[in-house]
């Protein structure tokens, strides 16, 4: 008697045991188009004589690691990529309009208009030039070489102000990741407790928490790079490292240890146990070493040898490095000009920095700054055509003032890397098309391994409808075989009570 209820039991626990294999197989189905579900299995066996089941989750510790690292590799290019192809915006002959959001920095270099090439102004100023010398005392020439001193100014300002331009929404793009960084920290603690909770008693059993936990790791790995280990009841820690090496917990279990900041003015990541103003000698040690992700991507088209960006800070980033580039450029026409131009008794110069004619110092000209000659508001008018100087001498006819200068068109300066000026601005424009094309291919490269890991992954833990219908089909048919087997079992043990009473 009690055997027949033994295996009424046992088969009750089989009806059971296929009736969740079911409902998973069905689960797994439901999922097929979600890339970051891992499909779900019915593991059978016996625990104290008595059949059971356990769901258990197919996935691949190491390939889903490897697909977090590769996402930050990724993130990192893709940003560089967008600074690449608005610097190259900015320097060439085309200027596209603003976007909305600073996330993906399309566009955001300069407003709705058309402008002419730094190099063209260049070329048409030192033309100018040349045609001025074969008439030296013609009004209308004049006028034109201060028209197109005038323009070349106006390039240098407006290339100047795109760079500020981007700059800025480069910046503004740093702060909208750095936060969602911390609000990715906060998700994947909170997932962390979600995870202890279910996992206290049954561990890996957290099956929908521990896909959602690794669906925002691998999202803030397109932000940027770190360090995971598994501890207790299925949580995991998250690391980063400062540029010491050491390593800075950012999720402990089910608590944010640390949060990001963003220091502007130093361009660095701090982490918020550690001041936001940087300490000490630069670069400072407390700072996050970040080697990948779009903040990687973003910190590193700012960046100089100086965090701090003071004196002698040289340009390592794309953007900080045309910056410097257009800098040394306008100082290097502004002084070879100048140089030719300057009567040394009275300081008249034909480039200026600034509108204080006591203290011209054309060793402080930028692109931001470069301007006309402005006179000394007394004795010393500003340059315009009517004071412009083609000759030192009061022979008419005299041109050695606008010859000298118009065959500055072929002079070439260490500043600027043996270049001519238009050479210098064509180098330019070259290296930053290399970059674009090289990362261009990194990321082409990257979506190949992205694309293979991806692959791998769904091989583990991917559904396959085709498999996921025979799983139904098998387990239905053992559902039905059980739910027999007791109806057996059951006529056998009604059988025996009523014999019993008889």
């Amino acid at each position: 008697m009690s055997g027949l209820i033994g295996s009424i039991l046992a088969t009750t626990n089989a009806l059971k045991a296929n009736q969740t294999a079911v409902q998973t197989a069905g689960k797994n189905m439901a999922n097929v188009n979600n890339a970051n579900y891992s499909r779900q299995r019915v593991e059978f066996g016996i625990s104290g004589g008595i059949s059971e089941s356990i769901i258990t989750q197919q996935r691949d510790a190491i390939i889903n690691s490897k697909i977090v690292a590769e996402t930050s590799v990724s993130g990192s290019l893709d940003a560089q990529s967008n600074i690449y192809r608005q610097l190259q915006l900015i320097l060439g002959e085309q200027i596209i309009g603003n976007v909305d959001s600073p996330d993906t920095l399309e566009g955001s270099a300069a407003g709705d208009r058309n402008m002419q090439g730094i190099s063209t102004a260049i070329s048409d100023f030192f033309n100018s030039m040349h045609a001025l010398s074969t008439d030296p005392d013609s009004v209308p020439a004049k006028s034109v070489v201060i028209a197109h001193a005038e323009e070349l100014v106006k390039q240098f300002h407006s290339l100047s102000s795109d760079l500020d331009k981007l700059d800025q929404d480069v910046q503004r793009a740093i702060n909208a990741d750095v936060t969602k960084v911390n609000g990715l920290l906060n998700e994947i603690a909170a997932l962390n407790s979600q995870v202890a909770k279910i996992e206290i008693q049954t561990p890996g059993a957290a099956h929908e928490y521990r896909d959602l936990r690794q669906q925002k790791l691998t999202e803030l790995a397109n932000y940027m790079d770190f360090e995971t280990t598994e501890v207790d009841n299925g949580q995991v820690l998250l690391i980063a490292r400062d540029k010491d090496a050491n390593e800075v917990l950012l999720v402990d279990r089910a608590r944010v240890s640390n949060r990001l900041r963003f220091n502007e003015s130093s361009n660095e990541l701090f982490f918020s146990s550690h001041t936001v103003q940087p300490l000490g000698p630069s670069p400072n040690a407390t700072t996050f070493a970040i080697e990948g992700g779009r903040l990687h991507g973003h910190l590193y088209s700012r960046s100089t040898t100086d965090p701090f960006g003071g004196t002698g800070s040289i340009g390592v980033g794309p953007l900080a490095r045309m910056r410097e580039d257009l800098d040394t450029l306008a100082r290097e026409i502004a002084t070879q000009v100048s140089t030719i131009y300057d009567d040394p008794g009275n300081d008249i110069f034909f480039f200026d920095d600034d509108a204080n004619a006591d203290a011209i110092d054309l060793s402080n000209v930028t692109a931001a700054n470069i301007q006309l000659y402005a006179g000394d508001g007394g004795a010393i008018p500003p340059l315009n055509a009517s004071t412009l100087r083609a000759t030192a001498t009061t022979n008419s006819g005299a041109n050695e003032i606008a010859l000298a200068i118009g065959e500055l068109s072929t002079f070439t300066s260490p500043s600027l890397r043996g270049n001519s000026f238009t050479g210098f601005v064509s180098e330019m424009a070259t290296d930053i098309g290399f970059e674009l094309s090289n990362t261009t291919k990194l990321l082409e490269n990257q979506a190949l391994v992205m694309s293979q890991l991806q692959d791998q992954r769904a091989a583990v833990s991917g559904v396959s409808i085709d498999e996921e219908l025979a799983n139904i089909i098998r387990f239905q048919r053992s559902f039905e075989a059980s739910a027999r087997v007791l109806q057996v079992m059951d006529e056998l043990l009604e059988l025996v009570t009523n014999g019993l009473v008889r």
